[in-house]
């Protein structure tokens, strides 16, 4: 359905922090990894080890990207 009006990803696990943040008029920025594909939309069987693995190689690229921001904004 996400595709229809445009999505390329979906994630669900930042969603109640930002949707709290902004009750509260903070700003809010958000990084998520894509570590896998929705159960069902591959032939690869999810497992958690597959998360961690796959979290395991972008983790470089968030520490990056992460410190770059902090330097930006400071």
């Amino acid at each position: 359905m996400m595709q229809i009006i445009g999505g390329d990803v979906v994630g669900m696990s930042v969603v109640p922090e930002v949707i709290s943040a902004r009750h509260c008029d903070l700003k809010v920025v958000a990084v998520s990894a894509i570590t896998n594909m929705a159960e069902g939309l591959s032939d690869v069987k999810l497992s958690h080890a597959q998360t961690l693995a796959a979290a395991e190689l972008s983790k470089q690229n968030f520490i990056n990207l992460i410190c770059g921001f902090l330097r930006k904004i400071a």
